[in-house]
């Protein structure tokens, strides 16, 4: 039966969190309403623990509700957004309200040019406000793909895309609705996933760009084969673009088991000109391939480069993701290494994440790196 992770009000008013077990997220609500709940709020959808069942899984609860809670909320949100619009418009702003603070120290009466500059003033003050708010429902859209939310992708996709409608959007737009794809085709319609995507395959060029963006769909749906197939298409029609090498090989080596292929194409590019997050990237696949062969250390190394090389880059929601899987395959290198210890803290810090993507295989992996502990 799903579990879904909650945090509500109790009868007092006080914060509770916990997990409760129902078949859908409507009787876990009603479950909890019962009990006195009030203010629900889920942060897991029963894909995972149906997934889990099915397949014979239990994932170990190695981290309590509030853990779990702690490590799935946002660092910032719509404060933060708010002030980044402030304080990258002050061009436009700044000029007005110096301009409205000067006309109030000069003082009554006011003509009609101080009374335009108040105007514009609170006009220029209130344009970061507007403008922010598509910035932090974008914002809440990486975040909850992030966590594998769909429930709450397709919500936020349907507000930005109202908002395309008077905002100059387009850039998020695609994003946008490749993530209303992916929330689909994780729920079980892909069908529906790739027709919506199809609204941009002549948009989007070079062909393989808009091919990149499918691999979001075939990873939400689970569909590896087919990743992997969409993935050497790109490579070829890339003309062997080095981007998109990485990312076929770390398909090859981790989800298609194939790290001899892997590891040729990591060869291919290994002395090509990079960007710190490809390098990162590269580091993530090519540790992935040494831990493939049993080279434990070599790949401790590696994943280490590539996390840290993420650290830089604190508040990007896709990159903390990528970051945990990352520190989940070192628990595997620092199990094997019998580092134990050190590899059940990690295992505990990225359990959360496992577990919302439903990695059950690789949480089953780095349980069993971590026995004896």
């Amino acid at each position: 039966m799903p579990s879904f992770l909650y945090e509500a009000k109790d009868r007092n008013g006080r914060a509770q969190s916990g997990r409760v077990q129902a078949e859908t997220q409507a009787a876990a609500s009603y479950r909890l309403k019962l009990q006195g709940y009030s203010d629900v709020r889920f942060h897991t959808e029963p894909q995972s623990g149906a997934r889990a069942a099915a397949e014979g899984h239990r994932i170990p609860p190695a981290v309590s509700p509030a853990q779990e809670l702690r490590a799935r909320h946002h660092r910032s949100g719509f404060p933060a957004a708010l002030l980044g619009a402030y304080v990258s418009n002050a061009f436009l702003w700044l000029p007005f309200c110096g301009w409205a603070l000067w006309s109030l120290y000069v003082g009554p009466p006011f003509g009609v040019g101080a009374l335009l500059s108040f105007v514009l003033a609170g006009l220029a003050l209130l344009f970061p406000l507007w403008a922010a708010l598509p910035v932090a429902l974008y914002a809440q859209l990486l975040q909850a793909r992030s966590w594998a939310r769909w429930d709450e992708v397709l919500a936020i996709s349907q507000r930005i895309e109202r908002l395309g409608r008077w905002l100059p959007l387009q850039s998020v737009l695609i994003d946008t609705t490749f993530s209303r794809a992916a929330a689909l085709a994780a729920k079980g319609d892909i069908t529906e996933a790739m027709v919506i995507a199809s609204e941009y395959s002549t948009q989007l060029q070079p062909r393989y760009v808009y091919l990149s963006r499918l691999n979001m769909i075939y990873a939400a749906a689970r569909a590896w084969s087919d990743m992997g197939k969409n993935q050497a298409l790109a490579v070829s029609l890339s003309h062997r673009g080095t981007s998109e090498i990485i990312e076929y090989a770390t398909t090859l080596v981790w989800r298609l088991h194939q790290h001899d292929e892997a590891a040729v194409l990591l060869d291919e590019v290994r002395d090509n000109e990079m960007t710190p997050l490809a390098r990162a990237y590269f580091d993530y696949a090519s540790g992935l391939v040494a831990l493939a062969r049993g080279r434990h250390a070599a790949a401790d190394t590696l994943l280490t480069q590539a996390a840290t090389a993420l650290d830089s880059q604190p508040g990007n929601a896709m990159v903390e993701s990528m970051h945990d899987f990352i520190q989940a395959h070192r628990v595997l290198c620092l199990g094997a290494m019998g580092r134990k210890p050190e590899a059940a803290r990690l295992l505990r810090r990225v359990l959360p994440r496992l577990k919302a993507f439903g990695e059950l295989e690789l949480t089953r992996r780095c349980a069993a790196a971590t026995v004896g502990h």
